[in-house]
């Protein structure tokens, strides 16, 4: 909301909000963001070491019970399919990534107007555009 009202007042001409306000607002914005991804990040590393202790103990009884060659046989096909599972999530990232609209920056001589609940382009001079 700083940003926009920073943006409004440098476009109409007078400024509302100082830069160096708006700057500091989405350091602190930042900071707060970063402060509470903390423990979620801790929670997920303990997680992690679970993960990895189970693992390890899995795979000391799969060697006691049917030997080293059989661990590879095994870990070989989770290989195989933490390789696809990353392929799914890099196919469902791509398609979602690709169904975002793009917002395209009106550039140049224009400016954005709202009319009637709706944004149009309009040329400085005043008329409309064909957009």
């Amino acid at each position: 909301m700083v940003v926009r009202r920073c943006y409004e007042g440098l476009h109409f001409g007078r400024p509302t909000v100082s830069l160096q306000d708006a700057a500091a607002v989405i350091r602190l914005a930042w900071q707060v963001e970063r402060d509470e991804a903390i423990p979620a990040r801790d929670e997920a590393l303990a997680e992690l070491a679970e993960v990895q202790e189970a693992m390890l103990t899995l795979k000391a009884a799969i060697i006691r019970h049917s030997g080293q060659d059989e661990w590879r046989a095994l870990w070989g096909e989770v290989l195989k399919e933490l390789e696809r599972a990353r392929e799914i999530r890099r196919l469902r990232e791509h398609f979602a990534m690709a169904a975002r609209p793009v917002h395209q920056p009106v550039r140049g001589n224009v400016r954005r107007v709202r009319t009637a609940g709706r944004a149009r382009a309009v040329r400085r001079g005043g008329e409309s555009g064909c957009w």
